[in-house]
């Protein structure tokens, strides 16, 4: 995902005019779905097409909205959580370092709130620009 991100994050170049609420608020509204069993990760020009993707998953959303942050030359992460214990590891959504303080940024639900997130009981940083 990170090297997705670094390699073809101009992609959303078109949508760096937004600011960042409006590009979150943009991304969440894409319609959520879970992957099948084979994973498809794509480069976030093709993930933002709707003939291709009608749907995307929390790992491709959190592929657009981190080669967003990075076109824009802001700090970030992805970070990979679990919501409850007993339950592995299933979830990816970006962190956008500030004043070194992560802010979590998760689109994939049409529901998410901007710096919101539901409690997690494990998480793992899995990769960003954020040294």
């Amino acid at each position: 995902m990170e090297r997705i991100v670094k390699s073809y994050h101009k992609d959303v170049e078109p949508y760096t005019k937004m600011n960042i609420l409006d590009f979150f608020n943009f991304l969440k509204n894409i319609p959520y779905r879970e992957d099948e069993d084979d994973e498809i990760l794509d480069r976030p020009g093709e993930l933002l097409n709707p003939k291709k993707y009608p749907y995307l998953d929390c790992k491709k959303k959190a592929i657009i909205l981190a080669s967003y942050l990075h076109n824009r030359g802001l700090k970030w992460s992805f970070v990979a959580v679990s919501e409850a214990m007993g339950i592995p590891i299933h979830h990816v959504y970006c962190l956008l370092k500030v004043f070194n303080k992560f802010i979590p940024l998760d689109a994939t639900y049409k529901n998410s709130k901007f710096k919101k997130i539901n409690p997690v009981y494990e998480a793992e940083i899995i990769g960003g620009n954020y040294d």
